[in-house]
């Protein structure tokens, strides 16, 4: 089987694109072949510039149903088990029309689908968030992801009926993005460098003095252990297809 995580959050700035790459970076090993990415940002592909090199990558526009017919084929041929999706900004309208029925052929094809949403401290993010969940497309698992580099204070969410339907869920669980300095996050995006080359690499390739190197290192372990379960569910799905096939 293989498993999709769809990076979503409908509304631009609450770090989609962002999410997408930690993710990525710990999901990404150089030495396998089983990651893949989707792009479909096409104003601002900024995720497929640093990995579309080093994976398979696949950009739709999703503004069209053929965009999200394009990616039901790229995803049933690319040789992948693990596919990350990066959503664009204001893709409600398009994903009310033609989501469901992309969700629906995931299903069809034997494709594990788990929807990753970003949230930010404002209303609109929870009553999108809201709307999102109230659709009842057939994913396999839904995660709420607070975006904590944005802002710490999330009363709008924790007290709405949206975060008291998401705790129902029976793998839910508070997750968050930990805060990272605006100034190693640009030198990374001015360099197109994954995180873990910001203090991987020399100094002198990265723009990072040892400082910043050590925060981003530091930085890099927070989002692993917070975002850990998103990442061990993926793996499961992979790991029991293999495990049916033996």
């Amino acid at each position: 089987m293989k498993s999709l995580i769809l990076v979503h959050g409908d509304k631009g700035g609450v770090g989609k694109s962002f999410t997408a790459k930690i993710l990525l970076d710990i999901l990404y090993d150089p030495s396998a072949k089983y990651l893949g990415l989707l792009d479909c940002d096409f104003r601002n592909p900024d995720v497929s510039v640093v990995y579309e090199e080093k994976i398979p990558t696949g950009k739709f526009d999703l503004t069209q149903g053929d965009g999200w017919a394009g990616m039901v084929d790229w995803i049933q041929n690319v040789d992948c088990e693990i596919i990350v999706a990066s959503l664009p900004a204001q893709v409600g309208k398009s994903a009310d029309e033609f989501g469901g029925i992309f969700s629906e052929a995931m299903q069809s094809i034997g494709v594990s689908l788990n929807i990753v949403w970003l949230l930010d401290s404002g209303r609109d993010s929870v009553v999108l968030l809201s709307n999102c969940l109230k659709q009842g497309w057939p994913y396999k698992r839904f995660f709420v992801v607070r975006n904590t580099f944005l802002s710490r204070e999330f009363d709008i969410w924790d007290s709405s009926s949206a975060k008291k339907s998401y705790f129902e869920l029976p793998y839910a669980e508070d997750m968050t993005i930990p805060p990272l300095d605006p100034a190693i996050r640009d030198a990374l995006v001015k360099r197109n460098l994954t995180f873990s080359e910001g203090f991987e690499l020399p100094s002198e390739e990265t723009g990072l003095n040892a400082f910043n190197s050590i925060r981003l290192k530091k930085f890099v372990a927070d989002s692993r252990k917070s975002l850990g379960t998103i990442v061990k569910s993926v793996i499961e799905d992979i790991s029991e297809t293999e495990g049916e096939v033996k």
